[in-house]
């Protein structure tokens, strides 16, 4: 290097410094895509998953709790709206458990999602027996159904219930803690990035400088003799 013109040192400067950069956009840009891409994931998969498995638990309670009234009305009218109304919710679930397939990406979650709809149409087998025991008036036997399968059926499906809402809690968690990571990692590049591009500035400068200050002095010298 010693060889070497002003010019060239000068261009080989601003080389060294273009390059760090570059690099320092390479690391960045790695890094906000995996963040993305986590961020995506999350979205999609495990905090969706979550919401839809937890409305699901509410919707089960609320169906449970229709289907108890619709036993004990006596009204007719009242009867046939709670009727309407608890398949509406019922549809309400299939749409939900629809929904949540979507957010499927691991086959421990779909093997979770398995068990719970099976469980879910035990529960609404005994749901429409009472619903015929109600109808032809056998009270008496709609009861002891609702206290006896559809209650161990209802219960059941709770713990599967609850394993899939731990499982997206747990991945919402990772992917938190993912994401966290990678924000870390980026600081960090992007600080030693910083740090070489620095040196790299301060040390062309001083190479410079020397390139320019010893030729000069040279020539001081000449002129001073």
């Amino acid at each position: 290097m010693k060889n070497w013109s002003i010019r060239n040192r000068i261009i080989a400067s601003f080389a060294v410094l273009l390059l760090l950069m570059l690099a320092m956009g390479l690391i960045a840009h790695t890094r906000l895509s995996e963040i993305e891409a986590e961020t995506a994931l999350a979205d999609s998969d495990s905090i969706a998953g979550l919401h839809a498995s937890a409305t699901m638990r509410g919707m089960w309670s609320i169906d449970n709790l229709m289907t108890l009234k619709y036993l004990q009305e006596p009204n007719p009218e009242t009867r046939r709206q709670l009727l309407q109304d608890l398949q509406a919710s019922r549809r309400q679930h299939g749409a939900k458990l629809e929904e949540y397939a979507k957010t499927i990406t691991t086959a421990q979650d779909r093997e979770l999602y398995e068990a719970l709809k099976a469980a879910n149409i035990r529960v609404q087998r005994f749901e429409d027996e009472l619903l015929t025991l109600v109808e032809n008036k056998q009270r008496p036997e709609a009861l002891a159904l609702f206290h006896g399968e559809l209650a161990r059926a209802m219960e059941a499906l709770q713990p599967r219930l609850q394993a899939l809402i731990d499982l997206n809690k747990d991945n919402a968690h990772r992917s938190m803690v993912d994401i966290r990571d990678h924000v870390a990692y980026t600081n960090k590049g992007m600080i030693v990035a910083l740090a070489l591009s620095a040196f790299a500035a301060v040390l062309s400068g001083w190479l410079l400088l020397r390139a320019i200050s010893e030729p000069m002095q040279r020539v001081l010298a000449v002129l001073d003799t």
